[in-house]
């Protein structure tokens, strides 16, 4: 019996050598949890970068562009190597050279947006200094992440591999897993890392984060390249005699289904961040809504089914085009909500039909390889080549039109689609009536607003158009308006006389004009600017009067300068001015302080708000450079945010009077905006005692409630 029992046993597995299945020690979850860390920090470090990235480059919504450009080119990088490992290495140098690599990664950390040097007077940090500063972001980024980025792309696809190569079970399980890690990377961002932890320590723990996958992936090397050796070889000539063949076609299928995924992503993201503001929530919800694409269609129940799939994307596809022209009217939230449901319609046929493309697990690197590729090509189209070509964002109406074509091309090569069945012609021209309707709301509603404009011009910042206008149906067009998306940024009637008066959000029945009124009667007064716009605060100046307008895009100053008139005309009046180009708070930071009898905060671009303007930080550096009895007025009219919750308590942080002015709109009084002011001063309060309508009383508030810093903020508080 003794030696019966020592027979058996001489038999078992060596745990050494054996499958992951039968192996008594839990490698299997040293992989898993090794993919899924991975791919977290992977995900976490995208928006954590961007917000850090956000101050040195003006809050514009071209940061997060270029930062999706980086991070799909860097995502290629990394299956670049891991493909070229896997195919050209042996198991033992697999593990050894990515070892190594993690480890060096190492030296890359903590991570640092290199901004914080700006804000302290650092002339040398990294500031926007061209007008299109997409090289230096993208060097930023690189000095800043590449090296722990590349590891931590490249790791997911090596240890799915190794996977593989040891069980019998399929890796795209591992997929799902990691794109799980990635999506609750996003939430936990957005809902809880960016309100609670803050940036400064939140760069932290990402960077302990790092140290422990360096020491997973090392586990898992050690543990793989035991077993992998001894099954490699056989592996390899299965894999070489029973795979199937991949054929160029299936290959540029991989791409183009990758590359269309990622612009309708990149396209919608930039629209967002254009009409509301570039901050990490509105950059988590597209993103999180593409990831969860690539959840359902790669988990183990296979959801994905084409013909509906497909038809379901047509249809929200053609909603969003109608209500984007206006054919369908409805409120600008639903058209965000409407977007988002067609982007997600969109990457779930997208991801769903790249499932369904999948190769069996001997060509998984090469797959991965494709779908990387085709994700940085998109990124490329979307973040480098648009801005180059168009003078509109006309991305986000090409992105749904191709990814339509893409739809009807799928439905009609399908030979197992029901529209493939006799009597469904009917079917296709349905399709084709939902197509054309698609066409004529996109391209209807941008044709027809260019058409309007005498000048569109494209920048890293935005688009800028002028349009002559009537401000009341029953006036004569005689009011030229200088727009960023659907919002105005000052303008002038074309009349000698009229031509002089203050116009919007900047009349004299605005707060902006209360604050002048509250100014010390100087013979000579002080004035900054933050955003230059058509120059219509000039119209408040006098002789002597000197202004100093703060502008990061340096394509608005020969529209102020050239095509609007009130620059020139404070010059006749005896008054002058500068422009100063570049960011307003980082200029402010590196400048002795200016003495400003009034500091006007409008450097908002549309809706957008750059949120390092508002911070506790930032109003530390306003207030050294007003007077003791200047005046620091803050333009919050937004459509999306509850920006007074902001400035009143700053002005409490700050032991500041605060008069908060709201006016209604009036077209025939100087073509009057509906405007929200909020003016702040030091405690002795506003000298000009009476106030009356449409002033509010100015008054003192409470302690602070929602406070933003450098360190944290969060526009997911002020959502209104």
């Amino acid at each position: 019996m003794v030696r019966s029992r020592q027979r058996v046993n001489s038999q078992q597995v060596n745990p050494l050598t054996a499958p992951l299945k039968s192996r008594p020690w839990p490698a299997g979850y040293l992989l898993a949890t090794t993919t899924f860390v991975a791919s977290f920090l992977l995900f976490q470090i995208q928006p954590l970068i961007g917000r850090l990235m956000l101050p040195s480059f003006g809050g514009a919504a071209g940061v997060w562009t270029v930062c999706l450009l980086f991070f799909q080119t860097m995502l290629f990088a990394g299956y670049v190597y891991a493909h070229a490992l896997t195919k050209y290495l042996a198991p033992r140098a697999q593990a050894t050279l990515h070892s190594m690599l993690a480890l060096g990664a190492l030296a890359a950390l903590p991570i640092s947006s290199e901004s914080n040097g700006a804000f302290e007077g650092n002339a040398s940090a990294a500031t926007v200094q061209s007008q299109t500063p997409t090289f230096e972001l993208l060097s930023v980024l690189m000095r800043s992440v590449g090296p722990p980025f590349l590891v931590l792309a490249a790791t997911a696809p090596l240890i799915q591999r190794w996977w593989s190569l040891q069980t019998n079970r399929s890796p795209y399980r591992l997929y799902s897993l990691s794109n799980a890690g990635s999506l609750l990377a996003l939430l936990s961002y957005t809902f809880l890392a960016e309100r609670l932890v803050g940036t400064s320590r939140l760069t932290h723990l990402w960077t302990w984060g790092f140290v422990a996958v360096v020491c997973l992936t090392m586990a898992s090397a050690i543990v793989c390249q035991r077993t992998v050796a001894v099954r490699e070889p056989h592996a390899d000539r299965h894999a070489s005699h029973c795979s199937e063949a991949i054929t160029v076609k299936r290959r540029l299928s991989w791409v183009i289904l990758a590359a269309m995924g990622t612009i309708v992503l990149m396209s919608v993201s930039n629209s967002l961040c254009q009409d509301v503001s570039s901050v990490p929530l509105l950059w988590i919800v597209p993103l999180t809504l593409y990831l969860i694409t690539y959840i359902v269609c790669f988990g183990q129940q296979r959801i994905y089914r084409s013909t509906p799939a497909i038809l379901f994307m047509i249809v929200s596809n053609a909603l969003t085009a109608c209500v984007y022209n206006e054919l369908l009217r409805i409120s600008f939230s639903w058209f965000i909500v409407l977007g988002l449901l067609g982007m997600l319609a969109s990457c779930f046929v997208c991801h769903g039909e790249l499932e369904q493309r999948k190769p069996s697990p001997a060509h998984l690197t090469e797959y991965y390889l494709y779908i990387a590729g085709g994700g940085a090509l998109g990124g490329l189209a979307v973040g480098w080549i648009a801005p180059l070509v168009f003078n509109d964002y006309y991305e986000l109406p090409s992105s749904f039109l191709c990814v339509t074509i893409v739809g009807l091309a799928i439905l009609f090569w399908d030979a197992k689609s029901p529209l493939q069945r006799a009597n469904r012609l009917w079917m296709w021209l349905l399709l084709l009536l939902l197509f054309a309707l698609q066409v004529k709301g996109w391209s209807g509603s941008i044709v027809s607003r260019n058409l309007a404009a005498l000048t569109v011009q494209r920048s890293f910042y935005g688009v800028l158009r002028t349009c002559l206008t009537a401000p009341a149906p029953e006036i004569p067009v005689d009011y030229l308006g200088l727009f960023s998306g659907s919002t105005e940024h000052g303008g002038q009637y074309l009349d000698d006389e009229r031509s002089q008066y203050p116009t919007s959000y900047y009349a004299r029945s605005t707060g902006l004009g209360f604050a002048f009124t509250q100014l010390d009667p100087a013979p000579e007064r002080h004035i900054g600017v933050a955003g230059l716009g058509a120059g219509t605060i000039a119209a408040y100046g006098r002789p002597r009067d000197r202004f100093r307008f703060y502008e990061i895009d340096e394509t608005v100053v020969p529209l102020a300068a050239e095509v609007f008139t009130y620059l020139s005309q404070l010059r006749n009046r005896g008054g002058g001015y500068e422009v100063v180009l570049g960011d307003a708070r980082v200029s402010l930071a590196q400048e002795s302080p200016q003495q400003f009898d009034l500091l006007v905060l409008d450097a908002f671009a549309g809706d957008a708000v750059p949120v390092h303007l508002l911070t506790r930080e930032a109003m530390t550096t306003y207030l050294r450079h007003v007077k003791s009895t200047g005046v620091i007025a803050v333009h919050v009219s937004n459509r999306f945010l509850a920006l007074p919750l902001i400035v009143r308590d700053l002005a409490a942080y700050h032991g500041l009077a605060l008069a908060h002015i709201t006016t209604e709109a009036d077209a025939k009084q100087d073509n009057l905006a509906a405007s929200d002011w909020m003016l702040l001063r030091r405690p002795e309060g506003f000298v000009n005692g009476t106030v009356t309508p449409p002033y509010k009383r100015p008054f003192h508030i409470g302690s602070p409630r929602v406070i933003w810093t450098d360190d944290r903020s969060s526009v997911y508080e002020i959502l209104r």
